[in-house]
């Protein structure tokens, strides 16, 4: 089958999926250059179709993610939906308010996706695609598919508890489900009312920064905190959330949700400070979840476990979950906000269509967008004012040799990569050793909060010797947090978190990007070093750059050194 999945909500997204395998897979931002875009992704989709070759499989569905368009008004029906809800976990235990049918009734009965697609239909048209049947899958399904037959470790015969958890979508916030015979069984699930990822957006809001898209500040700045005033934060926040009886289910015991936590925290965290209140947040987000999961794991035997879910870009909390003994093996979906549920959707069309006989392919790289050729980019650098470059016969020893001398530069190569992490191909690196690289990169380049860290890309030799764990270190994707060893804390300081030490990175293999492992390579051999700074090829609060015309406009408003077009090296002038 060859489906064609379209995410219309935040971060809209479009993916191309060809029995089992992702083709194509790429978001709206990168194509207009606004940071999480929303709405239909034409542009994305226009880029999807352009590459289909026409005496190639043809597609056979459409699959849109989400039974619900998206909440941008509360309204007075949402009002009266939590206050009822309210009332009824005064008296409902936690399983009860979780129940399938209650939940039904929490959903918003506002416009369905079918409703809305009518909007899209003219769009749709004009891109040859009215034709197709269309399939809507339910929020929460497609991230437990992504979660399920994408892991590495995908197995028909293999039980995998797949855990789901958000800030909401089609009216839940957590799933619970048995991954077994190629096949989702849902176990559980928790309403949008009892949502930590809610508490978390909110939280985010009220500290001034834009939900959605900045809980990761939140998380970046914890660890700054003092204790004594971490513990005051935390001893508020743990009042509005708990486990229920059963340890099964999360419960809201606050009484408010949405934009009224925004003013209780007004009441509630008063001369409390901002950093202390980001630790109690992650404090808090940490306890319960990890409880949550290792009992559903004590309830089901099954101790190896896939995660999808926007709560679970929080890699502090993921390097936590990995390390603990109860669970034999996790995989966190990389980039596993709503970016991935176009995937998601497309993968439950073709397990429901073809049965027994799906076969999906499991995830080894997210390199699925576009990439240019060499006389695309002679183009663009043709047009371009102010700079100067020249084609390189040895384009990775050039740039080793920069990154050697502590310069910063970009880097375009290949196909782009997926999703919320930089993997190389849209990348500015950097030595790793020096710390005068970090006050640079966030006054002159990516001009962003002075406390968030940046990461690291590592040989596998690398991850070795400057990573600690007790498992097996599989870290392709930029999911998970490790502490660091004392070698870790000396050459790649830059790389790691400047308060707990913690490194988010990217472990290349050479099977899987052979050229990014090349320059690699290359810089340790001049360095002794085992990898490199990485931190995405953007200006903040623009996405990751997408073509070289992009590239070229942050070159020149931006003060990196130097910028690697493929086989170019380009410099201003």
């Amino acid at each position: 089958m060859h489906i064609l999945g379209i995410h219309d909500g935040h971060t809209a997204t479009a993916c191309s999926l060809l029995d089992g395998k992702i083709r194509k897979l790429a978001s709206e931002e990168r194509f207009n250059n606004v940071k999480n875009q929303g709405g239909l992704p034409l542009k994305a989709l226009e880029w999807i179709l352009g590459s289909l070759d026409d005496n190639g499989p043809k597609l056979d569905a459409i699959a849109f993610p989400g039974y619900l368009t998206p909440i941008n008004d509360i309204g007075a029906y949402q009002k009266d939906r939590h206050k009822w809800y309210k009332l009824a976990s005064r008296y409902l235990p936690g399983k009860l308010l979780a129940s399938e049918y209650l939940s039904s009734l929490y959903v918003k009965k506002g416009r369905t996706k079918r409703e809305a697609l009518k909007e899209h239909k003219e769009a749709l048209a004009q891109l040859g695609l009215d034709n197709l049947p269309v399939h809507f899958i339910e929020h929460h399904t497609c991230h437990a598919a992504t979660a399920y037959y994408l892991d590495p470790n995908y197995s028909p015969e293999r039980k995998v508890l797949v855990v789901t958890l958000d800030g909401s979508g089609d009216g839940l916030s957590a799933t619970v489900s048995l991954g077994e015979g190629g096949r989702l069984k849902r176990l559980a699930v928790i309403p949008t009312y009892h949502s930590i990822g809610i508490l978390y957006s909110r939280m985010t809001a009220f500290l001034g920064m834009k939900p959605l898209e900045h809980e990761y500040k939140l998380m970046g700045l914890a660890p700054y905190a003092p204790e004594k005033l971490s513990q005051k934060s935390y001893e508020v926040l743990k009042t509005y959330f708990k486990l229920d009886e059963s340890g099964l289910y999360f419960v809201n015991q606050s009484g408010v949700w949405g934009h009224e936590l925004i003013r209780r925290f007004q009441k509630d965290l008063l001369m409390h400070r901002f950093d202390a209140i980001c630790a109690g947040l992650q404090r808090l987000t940490e306890e319960l979840c990890i409880q949550w999961l290792l009992n559903w794991v004590k309830e089901t035997g099954v101790n190896e476990i896939a995660l999808a879910g926007g709560v679970f870009m929080n890699v502090k909390l993921n390097m936590l979950i990995n390390e603990r003994p109860e669970i034999k093996k996790a995989f966190f979906m990389p980039s596993c906000g709503d970016e991935s549920i176009a995937v998601g959707a497309c993968l439950s069309v073709e397990a429901e269509q073809t049965g027994d006989s799906f076969k999906p392919h499991p995830l080894k790289h997210l390199y699925f967008g576009p990439e240019y050729s060499d006389a695309e980019i002679r183009s663009e650098l043709e047009k371009c004012e102010g700079i100067k470059f020249h084609l390189s016969d040895n384009i990775n020893e050039e740039m080793a040799g920069l990154l050697e001398n502590g310069k910063i530069v970009g880097r375009v190569n290949g196909a782009m990569e997926f999703g919320a992490r930089s993997l190389g191909n849209r990348s500015i690196l950097a030595n790793p050793k020096s710390l005068d690289i970090v006050s640079k990169l966030n006054r002159a380049i990516k001009m962003r909060d002075f406390w968030m860290p940046f990461a690291a890309s590592l040989l596998p030799s690398g991850a070795e010797r400057y990573l600690q764990s007790g498992k097996e270190k599989n870290a392709p994707f930029m999911i998970l947090g490790y502490d660091t060893t004392p070698s870790g804390r000396e050459e790649i300081k830059a790389g790691i978190h400047q308060s707990d030490f913690t490194c988010r990175p990217q472990i290349v293999e050479q099977s899987i990007n052979p050229e990014y492992y090349d320059l690699l390579e290359r810089f340790e051999q001049r360095t002794g070093i085992s990898g490199v700074l990485n931190t995405s090829f953007n200006i903040h609060g623009y996405p990751m750059v997408n073509d070289p015309a992009t590239a070229l406009w942050t070159l020149k408003n931006s003060e990196l050194d130097a910028l690697q077009l493929g086989n170019y090296l380009v410099e201003r002038v």
